[in-house]
């Protein structure tokens, strides 16, 4: 991982993971597979999913899709949020849809310097 950002909640330095997952993902198999990865990885919250639109896809890095990024973050009623990388337009799907909803899924964690 060699592409970074900050967290713009927490200021934190995270790097973020230079591919997406190898297929798309729901949000439960998109947390368990960071899970099984360990190491402090983990999806990102939608700020910093923002962030990384922002900062990395808009200035050509980090060799984004443009199709929709799944974040961390639910809203209140229970729905998790994505960000499409086209278009930097945030939505929201009901959590429990299964499989017919899949995401592409980019990863990140903590520096340790």
């Amino acid at each position: 991982m060699s592409l970074t950002i900050t967290s713009p909640t927490t200021g934190q330095i995270l790097e973020v993971n230079e591919g997406d997952a190898k297929k798309k993902l729901t949000r439960e198999q998109a947390i368990e597979a960071c899970n099984t990865v360990g190491g402090g990885t983990r999806l990102p919250t939608l700020e910093e999913l923002q962030v990384m639109y922002k900062e990395l896809h808009l200035n050509g890095k980090g060799n984004f899709a443009d199709e929709d990024y799944l974040c961390y973050t639910l809203s209140p009623s229970g729905f998790h949020y994505s960000v499409c990388f086209k278009s930097g337009i945030v939505d929201d799907y009901y959590e429990s849809r299964g499989d017919n909803d899949l995401f592409r899924v980019r990863v990140v964690r903590e520096t340790w310097d």
